[in-house]
């Protein structure tokens, strides 16, 4: 059983808490998934997770826990003794949280939350002054993580399993990474037997990556992802963090110009034109094809025959993380828009 505790302001809609109970019900198990919506006090928490908990037997129960949910969850483990992996844990949120006082909107609900400054004081005794057994916990810290240091983390659970995050961010938007990595912890074996090797077009992006020396990984999605919108839902994120790769055809030269162009935002072509100082068109599927390298709706930034000319959409720098297609529809690969930039030597401009 894996009992998931949100975080601080989230709900059990959360996109971590969505993969986890998907990827359950994916292998059979929709009823060994809970995500209970936690009180604002910290109390009326504490009294209701515990009490969930306490339904399993402590050797079948996992905690998951995000932020606050983590802290939470570092005391339940103690308390009861069952295994947990925290997910970019709070360390001291009866400090941190001071700045939040007053309403509080609900992440993904229209909910609202009343943040009261008694709610610090009910932090303080959940604390955990010491990890008994560090072998039960398995932390993922973040070093981009905006709002809590990951050397605090690191620190606090030292002697513990941990997987440090190169870059993401405090929501971990790349979790579905590392998915299967905390389920493992948990016990949860695959879906189905062992994967077979990537394609080779993703095995192509894979290597480009790593000559780069580019930390990330090209995993499979479930389901082929043949638009933006729809890797956007497969990976449980907004439609902008996805950078869909776009080959023109530069119409005096000939030659391709590739655009790599948040999701949500349409390429102005005389933009671009501007840029590169030659008109562009569209181009065919075979154009496309001999010039990246890749078959339409499964592009990559990279990993192409020969270098070409690119573009780089600005606004793709909204985002810690955005996501692109990994050779396939079905293959995709997370990384910063800095390090895409940099690594596509493409120029960076307004593209809508």
């Amino acid at each position: 059983m894996i009992l998931y505790l949100h975080g601080f302001r989230s709900s059990p809609q959360s996109t971590k808490a969505k993969m986890i109970r998907d990827a359950l019900a994916a292998r059979g198990r929709p009823s060994d998934y809970l995500c209970p919506q936690l009180p604002a006090s910290p109390r009326a928490a504490a009294h209701l997770i515990e009490a969930t908990a306490r339904l399993e037997s402590a050797d079948d129960l996992v905690l998951i826990g995000s932020s606050l949910g983590g802290y939470y969850a570092t005391w339940l483990a103690e308390r009861i003794g069952c295994r947990a992996v925290l997910l970019n844990p709070a360390i001291k949120p009866y400090d941190d949280l001071r700045a939040y006082l007053g309403t509080q909107p609900v992440f993904f609900s229209d909910r609202t939350i009343e943040v009261k400054a008694e709610y610090m004081d009910e932090l303080r005794p959940l604390d955990t002054p010491a990890i008994t057994r560090p072998e039960r916990y398995f932390l993922l810290a973040a070093t981009g993580d905006e709002l809590i240091d990951w050397r605090l983390m690191a620190a606090r659970y030292e002697g513990c399993r941990q997987r440090i995050i190169d870059g993401s961010n405090h929501q971990i938007t790349d979790f579905a990474v590392y998915l299967d990595e905390v389920l493992g912890f948990c016990g949860i074996l695959p879906a189905s037997p062992p994967s077979a090797p990537l394609p080779a077009s993703a095995q192509r992006v894979q290597a480009a990556l790593e000559a780069l020396g580019i930390a990330a990984r090209v995993v499979e999605l479930p389901v082929a992802a043949h638009t933006s919108q729809q890797a956007a839902d497969a990976l449980g994120i907004a439609v902008g963090g996805i950078a869909k790769s776009l080959v023109f055809r530069g119409l005096q030269s000939g030659r391709a110009v590739l655009v790599i162009a948040a999701g949500d935002r349409r390429v102005d072509e005389a933009r671009v034109a501007a840029e590169i100082g030659e008109p562009i068109g569209r181009a065919t599927p075979e154009f496309v094809r001999e010039a990246s390298g890749f078959a339409i709706g499964g592009v990559a930034p990279l990993g192409h025959p020969a270098p070409l000319a690119t573009i780089v959409d600005r606004s793709l720098r909204r985002f810690d993380t955005v996501w692109a297609a990994g050779g396939t529809p079905t293959c995709v690969f997370p990384i910063d828009p800095a390090t895409l930039a940099a690594a596509c030597g493409g120029r960076e401009i307004d593209v809508a």
